[in-house]
């Protein structure tokens, strides 16, 4: 019978694991399966899924700007629009989601010149200037700027 462990649970197992020696069996697998459980899960229609459990069953991927400005990632699950069908993700789990994009044409305009934005906050500005430059030469759109500095730095 499978049941979520407590606070209470993983901290008496995490106990019990320290006082077994080092690299026994045992040990590895209660830390196994701690790991194991310690993975993110979503609430689903009263059923715990993973991320990737969650990603087969979506209709896609979402950015939204909420009214402080900030940038939402989330997994769509249908086009009700309830708020129980979309789960938040962060950034690199929103990219890494091979789902069709369902964000506007003005949010994913604006999603790309934040990410834009801090790409170039990272590099110098000797490489600013060389990015710049390319991106003026190329008649470069954002997407291939934000790709050109990923690929060069």
């Amino acid at each position: 019978m499978s049941r979520t462990l407590t606070a209470a649970d993983r901290s008496a197992l995490i106990r019990l694991a320290s006082t077994l020696p080092a690299g026994s069996a045992e040990r590895k697998a209660i830390l196994a399966g701690l790991s194991k459980s310690a993975a993110t899960r979503y609430d689903h229609n009263g059923q715990l899924m993973t991320l990737a459990e969650l990603a087969r069953e979506a209709i896609g991927k979402d950015v939204f700007v909420d009214s402080r400005g900030r940038l939402n990632y989330n997994i769509v699950m249908d086009k009700s629009g309830d708020t129980a069908s979309v789960f938040k993700v962060t950034p690199t789990q929103w990219r890494r989601l091979r789902l069709p994009d369902l964000t506007s044409p003005r949010i994913r305009e604006r999603v790309l010149g934040v990410r834009l934005t801090a790409l170039m906050n990272k590099l110098s500005m000797r490489d600013r200037i060389e990015v710049s430059s390319w991106a003026k030469k190329n008649d470069a759109s954002k997407e291939e700027m934000i790709a050109y500095i990923e690929q060069r730095f």
